[in-house]
């Protein structure tokens, strides 16, 4: 993600490693406005609910790799993955459900099941 494209623009940052959303409250992001960026790290405000600023500025440092975009907080032992859209959040959840599905119950598939499942991949 191109971070100065994105200054005083909205992101949905969904947290990792030590930075977890509070147990039962149902969110699956949390959003935020790109105020500063510099080569290796940038500047988030986080918004609350009703997408009033919550006060909390976070500095983090960027990671962009080829699948997602991340940032870390506070020697790197937890961040967010970083994404454009709620879309991109609801698409990344869903990803993530069907790949534990698929996980789950790869062992318990037929011959004939698996075959199915290489076609559709197209591998």
């Amino acid at each position: 993600m191109d971070y100065k494209q994105k200054i005083n623009e909205i992101v949905f940052l969904v947290p990792t490693g030590n930075y977890k959303l509070p147990s039962g409250s149902g969110e699956k992001f949390v959003k935020a406005i790109v105020t500063k960026v510099t080569k290796i790290k940038v500047t988030l405000a986080l918004l609350k609910r009703d997408g009033e600023t919550a006060g909390v500025n976070k500095v983090c440092r960027i990671h962009n790799n080829l699948k997602r975009s991340v940032v870390t907080v506070d020697n790197a032992n937890g961040g967010y993955l970083v994404f454009p859209s709620e879309e991109a959040v609801n698409q990344y959840h869903e990803a993530h459900r069907v790949r534990s599905m698929l996980h789950d119950s790869i062992r318990s598939l037929t011959d004939e099941q698996l075959m199915a499942v290489k076609t559709a991949l197209e591998w």
